[in-house]
């Protein structure tokens, strides 16, 4: 709950009261405190010290009589809760007073320490003549101290609360005279949160406050002439978004906003939910790009990031990215790079190029492949034959070619048709592959004749690859 101003002033008003009247109390009563402490200490080791001079001869002669005669002097003192004599073996020769759960009480080290039983116990050795004669112990009530100390913090408190109230009283009553003006311009200012603006606030402008109303009566009338306007080209331009949203849904392709550098996306559409299959938030989380991003195209694509990513301009990249079900997919990033006041901006778009990467990766493949046994077909054969040949020159090392040629593969075409021959060729590929070492260069020569590149092989090794063959 939001408290008006002349509240929080009069509040603000009484705990400064409150804080300084308690203080005030508080450091009084202590001082009190502190006052009487040491008047009591001080009258303790004085009363003390006589008392243990006076109980010098009995204990010196070892006279009971003669000790409770010194402590029959002290009967019917308030101040004395309890008396203790021994000797120096620690038997008691005299007593005086209520000695219930102050058997051999340990002595207080402070006034503090007195305070849970209300007595100040003190022990005091008696001497004679550098002689130890015995003990002294002696409680002291303290009962009237605090009971004076009590008085003197009910009586402070009482007079600052009477203070308090007066000033309270003053206070609202100031408070109230000071912020009037202000309740009204607190009740034109929530009337134009609340988008009254009809209502004018009526307070003569003759000082701050009035001139204060007045702005807020100016600006009410701005403001109505504002929302009219306002009101317009919000309806226009939620003609224009949801145009935009049905061209951008309906394109077949993401739209992007992102980082430059690390293709944080600030924006992407609806689309990216079909081309990775993840939706649009999981698209906005940091170094969503980079995990999903291929790892045999992770370094170059940084790498290209980087060095583009502070030069404005229009860019294409081909990578791959991981799908939520777990293959990857190439897309192609179309996207130009601006530079604005708080930095660059990458903006274009990501386009699935699965289809058109399978089709060229096809092309490559028929054009260095036999399209019947995917085995090399004779010009790529030529070349990793010419590859070969000057490795194994450069490097002085033996290496064989086979060249394989079918028997009777007329006959099998002629007599069981083209389809078997084609059979029978895929069956001698599968049977190559299976025989030969990865490193081996197999390629279809054409018809039925086939071609070997065994690297690493002398002329024994070739022989009897050729015989397992």
């Amino acid at each position: 709950m939001r408290l008006r101003f002349s509240t929080r002033l009069i509040l603000g008003v009484i705990l400064i009261e409150a804080v300084m009247l308690t203080t005030l109390v508080w450091n009084s009563v202590r001082l009190i405190r502190s006052s009487h402490e040491a008047q009591l200490l001080q009258n303790v080791e004085a009363q003390t010290r006589l008392l243990a001079a006076s109980l010098q001869p009995g204990l010196a002669s070892n006279d009971r009589a003669l000790l409770a005669d010194a402590l029959s002097l002290l009967e019917g003192n308030p101040g004395i809760h309890y008396v203790l004599v021994e000797d120096r073996e620690g038997q008691p020769m005299a007593r005086l007073g209520d000695f219930h759960g102050h058997e051999r009480p340990r002595p207080d080290t402070s006034y503090s320490s007195a305070e849970s039983d209300g007595v100040y116990d003190v022990v005091r050795p008696i001497v004679l003549f550098g002689q130890p004669l015995g003990t002294l112990r002696i409680g002291y009530d303290i009962g009237y101290v605090q009971e004076l100390i009590d008085t003197t913090r009910r009586q402070n408190s009482l007079i600052a609360a009477a203070e308090l109230i007066l000033s309270i009283v003053l206070t609202i009553a100031l408070g109230l005279y000071l912020t009037r003006n202000l309740r009204k311009l607190e009740l034109g200012a929530e009337a134009l949160g609340r988008e009254e603006l009809d209502h004018r606030i009526d307070v003569p402008p003759d000082d701050e406050v009035g001139a204060v109303a007045s702005a807020f009566n100016r600006l009410a009338d701005h403001l109505q002439r504002t929302r009219r306007i306002l009101r317009d080209e919000h309806a226009a331009l939620a003609r224009e978004k949801q145009r935009m949203e049905t061209l951008l849904n309906n394109i077949k392709a993401v739209i992007v906003e992102a980082d430059p550098q690390t293709m944080q996306f600030h924006f992407v559409s609806q689309e990216a939910e079909t081309l990775l299959g993840y939706a649009v938030d999981d698209w906005l989380q940091p170094d969503f790009w980079r995990q999903r991003l291929h790892p045999d195209d992770l370094d170059w694509v940084l790498h290209t990031l980087q060095e583009q990513a502070r030069l404005p301009g229009e860019y294409t990249l081909d990578y791959r990215l991981q799908h939520r079900r777990g293959d990857y997919v190439w897309v192609r990033s179309l996207y130009t790079i601006e530079q604005r006041q708080e930095g660059y901006l990458a903006r274009g778009l990501f386009i699935d190029i699965s289809e058109q990467k399978t089709t060229e990766e096809r092309i490559v493949f028929l054009a260095n492949h036999d399209p019947l046994t995917n085995l090399y077909n004779r010009r790529r054969f030529q070349e990793q034959l010419e590859r070969q040949i000057a490795y194994a020159r450069r490097f002085k090392i033996e290496s064989a070619l086979l060249f394989i040629d079918l028997d009777q593969f007329k006959y099998i075409n002629d007599t069981l048709g083209h389809q078997a021959g084609d059979q029978c060729l895929m069956a001698v590929a599968r049977v190559f592959r299976h025989a030969l070492r990865e490193i081996d260069i197999i390629g279809r020569m054409g018809g039925d004749e086939f071609g070997v590149i065994l690297p690493n092989v002398d002329a024994e090794g070739a022989m009897h690859v050729a015989q397992n063959l």
